[in-house]
């Protein structure tokens, strides 16, 4: 009952003029080819940041090895 009501109100909702007009705009984002690429340096982007991230979080975890290891040791020594 209650996946016939929503497959009924999708029914509907895609017979608006406001779905239609999304639909047809939609269209129109991916056949520009300056919002494409706009879109594909905007997802570079995303890979680049998601890769300093993972780097940082290598340098971070060797940081607080070194601050174990400094902490454990005694012997102070620079270098």
């Amino acid at each position: 009952m209650l996946e016939e009501k929503a497959e009924d109100l999708g029914r509907v909702l895609g017979q608006t003029d406001e779905y239609k007009a999304l639909r047809r705009a939609t269209e129109a984002l991916r056949e520009d080819q300056a919002v494409q690429k706009v879109l594909a340096e905007a997802e570079h982007l995303a890979q680049e940041k998601a890769n300093f991230e993972k780097l940082m979080a290598k340098i971070n975890a060797r940081i607080y090895e070194g601050i174990k290891k400094g902490a454990a040791s005694p012997i102070i020594t620079l270098g």
